[in-house]
């Protein structure tokens, strides 16, 4: 690839990255990102985004049907939603916990 050509697509990725962190779910939602893997490393290159999966799907996926890149893309976002899971529900305990064991008392009865 031409310093050229890397230029501009370093240009267009920088745009997607910023049009991507204005979608309403506030650049919280983990990305996947598809394709051949010299496009997709200069994407993270260019990327800023900070919820971006670590792997993506690699390969063409104009070559997978949308049921294909949805299987693989959610194999790579389920463990993102668990460990976010485990954390919420490990709060949760905590305040279950704390109330359970709270006697009323202020200053620690």
């Amino acid at each position: 690839m031409s310093k050229k050509v890397k230029a501009k697509l370093l240009n267009w990725f920088r745009m997607i990255d910023k049009e991507l962190s204005k979608l309403p779910v506030g650049g919280q939602a983990p990305v996947v990102i598809a394709g051949v893997e010299s496009l997709c490393s200069l994407y993270r290159e260019a990327s800023t985004y900070p919820h971006l999966v670590d792997k993506g799907i690699s390969g063409n996926p104009e070559e997978l049907k949308s049921e294909e890149l949805h299987s693989q893309g959610y194999g790579l976002v389920r463990p993102v939603f668990m460990k976010a899971r485990e954390r919420r529900g490990s709060s949760v305990m905590a305040i279950g916990w704390y109330r359970s064991n709270d006697n009323g008392c202020a200053g620690g009865c």
